[in-house]
C-alpha cells in the first residue's frame, strides 16, 4: 500500500516538473520572459518589465542562451542552473 502511494506521488511530482517545460504555447513564452527577467534583476541589472525572450539564434549550440528584451534594455542572457547567469547588455 505504501509503495503504491509513494509511486503515485513520485509520478505526480515528475509530471508537474516536466509538463510546463513540454508545453510550447504562449505560457511557455511568458515563463521564459519571467525567468530571464527575474535573474537579470536578481543580479543587479535594470529590467523594469520583461517584454520578450527569444532563443539566441547567433549561438544555437549554446544551451540556455536568450535575448531578453525589457522595457528599458536588451540583454544577452546565458542561464546556468544553480549559478549566476552570464549577462551582457546589448547596445
Amino acid at each position: 500500500m505504501r509503495s503504491s502511494i509513494r509511486g503515485s506521488l513520485i509520478l505526480i511530482a515528475g509530471l508537474s516538473l516536466c509538463c510546463p517545460l513540454a508545453s510550447a504555447g504562449e505560457d511557455s513564452k511568458v515563463s521564459s520572459v519571467n525567468v530571464a527577467a527575474k535573474q537579470v534583476r536578481k543580479q543587479g541589472y535594470p529590467c523594469g518589465v520583461g517584454v520578450s525572450a527569444e532563443k539566441d539564434q547567433k549561438h544555437p549550440n549554446v544551451k540556455g542562451g536568450w535575448i531578453l528584451r525589457c522595457d528599458n534594455a536588451v540583454y544577452h542572457v546565458h542561464l546556468v542552473p544553480r549559478r549566476g547567469a552570464k549577462i551582457e547588455r546589448v547596445p
